[in-house]
């Protein structure tokens, strides 16, 4: 199984050409505010609210965006604005990411602010002592600065014994923490609460962290450090390839909640590469490389070229 999985990562290393990525601004996210809204069965109402402003034309082929989410067992509740989004939906097809379709291409210098809700499960983990852990990573993106980054958790109705990250503001309803000048790429503190497992009386879903992911995460991890060699030396430049956002992290937090998927569960690549793990900013190698792995596993080929 290693010798196969190490040749499926040299196939993708023989199919990405080699050369220094070309200069390019990245996209500005002035705002960036995250609500996170637990429920009754431990589930989480997130809603995700971007003012983004592009510095270079969309890809005339890529007319859309597609930001990460925790992991793929969620749902999309709603989006907005209908003046510039003609559809969204749930791409779980080896990602965790919210589908945005707009109406009209981008084009550098457009300044507009997007909206949606999702409804996110496998968040909760078994903490011991009839607790549970939420662990939640907000998005980092490859080429999009934020201004500023604002992830509100309400503790309203559900009061967590403890933050593992200390909030930058509290109150009776809720916490705050606050990120500025984030660069591209860089990601905000993870969030930790530790709430008591009797304070869901709906709680479902609990995952344990002793689960088969650890497995699969310690080959994520191995598959990173391949998926950051080749951001670094391939793809001229990335911005012709589309536009992801994304790097979400959800769950226990050892790795994450999902294995593989861009754009959620824990794992840390710069943009979805071989492994299309967690990412954000406009793809380059990322969809290349997913297409690839999945050719060479659906067809058992292994590097026979």
């Amino acid at each position: 199984m290693k010798i196969k999985i190490l040749a499926l990562i040299i196939c993708l290393f023989s199919f990405i050409p080699i050369h220094v990525a070309a200069a390019t601004p990245p996209d500005i996210i002035h705002e960036m505010i995250v609500n996170i809204d637990p429920q009754s069965d431990g589930s989480l109402n997130i809603n995700y609210s971007l003012d983004y402003e592009a510095t270079t034309d969309f890809p005339s082929d890529t007319q859309y965006l597609e930001i990460g989410v925790p992991n793929s067992n969620f749902t999309l509740i709603d989006y907005s604005p209908s003046s510039l989004i003609s559809k969204g939906y749930e791409n779980k097809s080896g990602t965790s990411g919210v589908h945005l379709d707009f109406k009209r291409l981008p084009h550098k210098g457009d300044h507009f602010k997007i909206d949606f809700t999702i409804n996110q499960r496998s968040m909760m983990y078994d903490a011991g002592d009839e607790n549970v852990s939420m662990q939640f990573q907000p998005g980092w993106f490859d080429f999009a600065v934020i201004n500023e980054l604002k992830v509100t958790l309400n503790t309203e109705k559900f009061a967590p014994i403890k933050f593992d990250s200390k909030p930058n503001e509290t109150s009776s309803k809720d916490a705050v923490w606050i990120t500025r000048y984030m660069k591209a790429n860089q990601r905000a503190d993870l969030i930790t609460a530790i709430y008591p497992m009797k304070v869901f009386p709906d709680l479902k879903d609990v995952q344990s962290e002793n689960s088969p992911m650890g497995i699969i995460a310690a080959i994520i991890i191995f598959i990173f450090i391949v998926c950051f060699i080749i951001i670094k030396f391939s793809s001229g430049n990335n911005y012709k390839s589309g536009r992801y956002g994304g790097g979400y992290r959800g769950g226990a937090g050892i790795i994450g909640s999902r294995p593989f998927g861009r754009g959620g569960g824990g794992c840390a690549c710069a943009c979805a590469c071989a492994c299309a793990c967690a990412g954000g900013g406009r793809v380059g190698c990322s969809e290349r490389g997913y297409q690839i792995l999945n050719w060479l596993i659906k067809n058992k080929t292994y590097c026979s070229r």
